[in-house]
């Protein structure tokens, strides 16, 4: 159910997504996480990184779009207004996308930018990027970084937001507790809810797969049940991580009665996804030396220092509600260039000490001032 909220968003929404993009990162990122929940928004990743390959020129562009699925910019692009102009009409899903930047980046991709519905802002703090992700995310992500790293000259931000109701709801007084097993065969009783409805359905002797379809724009939820006989994260690597699996088994789906019992459910989940992309194939836009941002700005020191994924599900008789951020952060780096002199310096006699703060008028930028003679 976790994952696949948002791949059938995508799959019902637009066949031109690259599902060999969505399968792949879950399925990486699902690679050390044997025991433990897992949710993601591959849309809300997916947009952010296209919006980064706007910034990128040459092989590091390439490699960006060779992960995302497209052959050239324009193709990515397209794909992603035509994502922003079908989700602008729904009722059940939020989603924005930011710009958040200490130097006006160059006019092509301002321009980009806006076509991606982005916000332009001045980065000025670390609680300006947690308030809007609390802001986009209706409270639910209230937090996505900690500090904001002097280096760091430009954020970009995704946030998708879906809160919809089941077209059948579950009958709040026809539920019960169940036996659930963990991974490693823990038992542990929950809280479930029972449902008798025809659903669109589909077994074979590799799974169960349920559709639970919401009220509103073309919303559905999958369930997906592996057979006993599979472990759930073989079934994730052999299976799930198959480009055209999800797709042959969902056009199997035929309504049924079905009987369905199904856990009530609430989680959080948090990544940084540096290593998880890099095994996707994406590597450039790591290294200032090798990767090229100048679509950014007008400067060749540039990488991504950081990309952090964080979502939140709950799951009740009434329906979904869902949230994703993702962020990337852009830092300046250093050159290659001639061997550098090593200055020596001893502090062991008496020394001042200041605390400034780079973002405060001049003049007004020495929060502390110490002088230190004695220790």
């Amino acid at each position: 159910m976790k994952i696949f909220l948002n791949i059938f968003l995508l799959y019902s929404l637009l066949n031109s997504f690259p599902c060999t993009f969505q399968t792949n990162i879950f399925s990486q990122i699902n690679t050390d996480k044997n025991g433990k929940n897992l949710i993601i928004s591959p849309l809300s990743i997916y947009q952010v990184l296209s919006l980064l390959s706007n910034g990128a020129k040459g092989s590091t562009q390439s490699e960006l779009l060779l992960t995302l699925g497209s052959i050239t910019i324009s193709e990515l692009n397209d794909i992603n207004y035509k994502i922003l102009s079908t989700i602008s009409s729904f009722s059940s899903i939020d989603i924005a996308n930011a710009v958040m930047t200490k130097f006006k980046p160059l006019e092509n991709f301002c321009a980009i930018a806006h076509k991606y519905s982005a916000s332009l802002e001045l980065l000025e703090s670390v609680e300006q990027v947690n308030e809007w992700c609390n802001e986009k995310t209706h409270g639910k992500i209230k937090k996505i970084i900690d500090r904001l790293n002097p280096e760091t000259i430009m954020i970009l931000l995704n946030a998708v937001y879906f809160k919809g109701n089941w077209l059948r709801p579950f009958d709040k007084y026809f539920n019960e507790q169940m036996s659930f097993y963990n991974l490693g065969k823990e038992e542990k009783t929950v809280n479930s809810m029972i449902q008798i409805e025809h659903f669109r359905y589909y077994q074979n002797s590799d799974l169960q797969i349920v559709e639970l379809p919401f009220k509103e724009d073309f919303m559905s939820a999958l369930i997906i049940l592996p057979s006993k006989q599979e472990e759930i994260n073989t079934f994730i690597k052999n299976k799930i991580s198959q480009e055209a699996y999800l797709d042959n088994i969902m056009n199997k789906l035929d309504y049924a009665k079905v009987q369905l019992q199904m856990p009530k459910f609430e989680i959080k989940f948090e990544e940084k996804l540096n290593e998880v992309i890099k095994k996707l194939g994406i590597n450039k836009i790591f290294n200032a030396i090798e990767g090229d941002l100048t679509g950014l700005f007008n400067d060749q020191n540039l990488f991504v220092n950081q990309i952090i994924h964080k979502t939140y599900l709950k799951v009740n008789e009434d329906g979904t509600e869902a949230a994703a951020v993702t962020m990337v952060s852009i830092d300046m780096g250093m050159a290659m260039g001639e061997p550098e002199i090593v200055h020596i310096m001893k502090v062991d006699r008496p020394f001042l000490f200041l605390l400034k703060n780079w973002q405060l008028p001049a003049g007004y930028d020495m929060v502390f001032m110490a002088k230190i003679e004695e220790l």
